[in-house]
């Protein structure tokens, strides 16, 4: 089994998709493709502009160091970041500590 971890975010409760919507897709998703999910990070009604005001995120970013898990389940690519270059420089992080983005 492969190790990971979830990160979910929503801004509004108007979204189209909620935090429930996001986790049952992500984790039929693990199921299917034999992810085991050992923690979930959680932003909620929080913008995916800027990094610094998704405490979930970075504390997701810190725990990436750590060696607890490989992979970063997500949505979509939204949840993960909306400004190109922080989402350029979290994955560059995640990938140095040997975590991928799925």
């Amino acid at each position: 089994m492969k190790t990971a971890v979830t990160y979910m975010r929503m801004s509004t409760d108007q979204q189209e998709h909620s935090i429930d919507s996001q986790e049952r897709l992500i984790k039929a998703y693990a199921k299917q493709n034999q992810y085991t999910i050992i923690h979930n990070y959680i932003d909620e009604g929080i913008s995916g502009r800027s990094a610094e005001k998704r405490p979930q995120f970075l504390q997701m970013i810190d725990d990436s160091a750590k060696g607890e898990f490989e992979y970063v389940l997500i949505y979509d690519s939204s949840r993960f970041a909306r400004n190109l270059e922080q989402s350029l420089v979290y994955k560059s992080i995640l990938r140095k500590n040997g975590v991928e983005l799925v």
